[in-house]
C-alpha cells in the first residue's frame, strides 16, 4: 500500500546544479561521462565488476501470503531447515528492526546485540510466523563479528524475481503482505567457526548462548512495487525518513517532489516517509543511454535523529547489485552508485580521478599520453 502521506515540496530546499560534462578517452576506448576537474594528464581504465553470490529465487508467483512469502525470500548462505527454529521462547540483547521485502530487491540487514566479552554471533535466525520453516545463516569468524564495542553484522536477503526470459515480468509480490517475524542469535566463543546450522545446534540448549529481540512485535512486510528494465529500490533501519535520488544523464533529479523522468518512463511510485521503506524508482523501458547517480539524502529523523543504516539495490540489464551504508545528519547525503548504461545495456561504473575515494576501487593509471579531453556538445 502506498503512503499518501505527501511532503511539502516548500518545506526542502533543493538545487540541481549543472555541472560541465567532459568525455574521456584512452585512445579509441570511449571511457564516459564524467565530471569536470582535472585528470593530471591521467587515463582512467574501467575497472570491473564481479556478480558473486547465489541468485535469487526465481517464480512467477503469484505471493499472497506469508507461507509463499518465506518460500520466495532467500538469505545468502543460509540453510532452509524445516520445522521452529531452536531458539528460546524469550531473551533479550539483540538489536533488529522491521524489515520490507520487494520483488527483484537485494538488501543487508543489520544485526547487532550485547554481546558478551570474548563471544561473537556464530550464527543468525530468521523464521516468518505461522511458517514451518526457517532460515539459518552461519556468521564465519574475522570481520564484523556483532560484539557491543563494534560493528553489526550483516546478512543479505533477497526478494523473488521472475523466471528469467518471462515477457512480460510479472509482478509477483501483488498485494501487501505482512507478516510476523521471530529473530535470533547464537554466540560462540570469539575465535570459534562458524557452527553447523542444518540441524540442532551443540550449545543450543543453553539460553546463555542465545540473543533474542525484546521487539516481540518485529514484521516483514511485502510490498508490490513497480520494476522494469531498470529499479532502485531503498530500505534502511531506523523509524526516520530517508529519501531515494536518481541523477539521469539530463541532470534531471527524480526524487519525492519531482517523480517522473523527462527523457525517459522513469517514475518514482514509493515514498516511505514513516521508516524502513520501500522507496522505489523504475524504469520500463524507456532508459536513455547515459551516466545514472543515485543517492540517498537523510531529510528528517525526530527530536534526536538516529543513526541509520541504508541498503539499495540497482536491478538493470539482467543483474541486481546490493549498496550499503550509514547516515548520521539529517541533511546529509550519501552516494550510492554513479554508472554509465550504454546502448547495448551495459552497467560500467563511474571512475572518478585518482585523488577522489571509488565505491569499487581506485582508478588504474594507463598511458598518459594517450589522454584526449574533449566538452561534450
Amino acid at each position: 500500500m502506498n503512503n499518501l502521506f505527501t511532503k511539502s515540496i516548500l518545506s526542502r530546499a533543493f538545487l540541481v546544479a549543472a555541472t560541465p560534462v567532459f568525455l574521456v578517452s584512452c585512445g579509441s576506448e570511449s571511457i564516459g561521462n564524467i565530471g569536470s576537474y582535472d585528470l593530471d594528464g591521467s587515463c582512467l581504465a574501467v575497472p570491473e565488476i564481479e556478480v558473486t553470490g547465489p541468485q535469487p529465487v526465481q517464480t512467477n508467483g503469484p505471493i499472497t501470503n506469508t507461507l509463499e512469502l518465506s518460500a520466495g525470500i532467500a538469505f545468502d548462505d543460509a540453510a532452509r531447515v524445516s520445522g521452529a527454529m531452536p531458539a528460546p521462547e524469550s531473551g533479550t540483547g539483540l538489536t533488529f528492526n522491521n524489515l520490507v521485502i520487494t520483488d527483484k530487491s537485494v538488501q543487508s540487514l543489520f544485526v547487532s546485540g550485547d554481546v558478551p566479552d570474548g563471544k561473537r554471533i556464530g550464527a543468525f535466525f530468521f523464521q516468518i510466523e505461522g511458517v514451518d520453516e526457517y532460515f539459518a545463516i552461519p556468521i564465519a569468524p574475522g570481520g564484523e563479528t556483532g560484539a557491543s564495542s563494534g560493528l553489526p553484522i550483516t546478512v543479505t536477503m533477497r526478494g523473488p524475481v521472475p523466471i528469467e526470459g518471462t515477457e512480460p515480468e510479472p509482478d509477483i509480490i501483488q498485494n501487501q503482505i505482512v507478516g510476523n517475524i521471530k529473530v535470533a542469535a547464537f554466540l560462540v566463543d570469539a575465535t570459534a567457526e562458524a557452527p553447523d546450522v542444518s540441524g540442532a545446534i551443540e550449545g543450543g540448549e543453553d539460553a546463555e548462548n542465545w540473543l533474542l529481540s525484546t521487539n516481540t512485535e518485529l514484521t516483514i512486510t511485502a510490498e508490490n512495487v513497480g520494476t522494469g528494465g531498470m529499479t532502485a529500490t531503498l530500505f534502511w533501519n531506523t523509524e526516520t525518513d530517508i529519501d531515494l535520488w536518481m541523477i539521469e544523464p539530463d541532470s534531471n533529479k527524480i526524487y519525492y517532489a519531482s517523480r517522473e523522468s523527462v527523457a525517459g518512463d522513469g517514475f518514482l511510485d514509493f515514498d516511505n516517509v514513516t521508516g524502513f521503506g520501500p522507496e522505489n524508482i523504475f524504469f520500463t523501458t524507456n532508459i536513455p543511454n547515459g551516466t545514472y547517480k543515485v543517492q540517498v539524502n537523510y531529510f528528517s529523523g525526530g527530536e534526536t535523529p538516529p543513526a541509520t543504516n541504508w541498503s539499495v539495490s540497482l536491478t538493470a540489464c539482467g543483474s541486481t547489485r546490493a549498496f550499503s551504508g550509514t547516515l548520521t545528519e539529517v541533511g546529509s547525503v550519501d552516494d550510492v552508485f554513479t554508472f554509465t548504461l550504454s546502448a547495448n545495456c551495459s552497467i560500467l561504473p563511474y571512475v572518478p580521478p585518482p585523488k577522489e575515494p571509488n565505491i569499487f576501487e581506485e582508478a588504474i593509471i594507463c598511458d598518459p599520453g594517450s589522454l584526449d579531453t574533449v566538452a561534450a556538445e
